[in-house]
């Protein structure tokens, strides 16, 4: 038997992502996600950043940066990286998504 989950991610993208590194420290980064919200959330529960070694190809082994919901208030919304927050070796990109209440 096979238990069958109809799964469908939301199609929303944020409109920017920006992030300036407060932490000088070399080979970890500190400082705010600034997410701007996608034009239309249906369907979105939160926004999830993730390391990537390119534009669009996650870091395979690596959890998750952090989350912030879109239940939070403002826009842009702020995904708080704590200072020292390593670097994984080959991460070279911070990759922001739309998740929704199932992922």
């Amino acid at each position: 038997t096979l238990e069958i989950s109809d799964f469908a991610p939301p199609s929303a993208v944020p409109i920017a992502v920006r992030f300036l590194d407060v932490d000088l420290g070399i080979g970890v980064i500190g400082g705010d996600i600034l997410v701007s919200r996608a034009s239309d959330e249906t369907g979105v529960a939160s926004y999830t950043a993730v390391w990537g070694t390119s534009r669009t190809e996650l870091l395979q082994g690596e959890g998750e940066i952090g989350s912030v919901a879109t239940s939070s208030s403002g826009d842009p919304l702020a995904l708080v990286v704590p200072n020292g927050t390593a670097i994984p070796e080959l991460a070279s990109w911070i990759i922001v998504f739309a998740s929704g209440p199932h992922g």
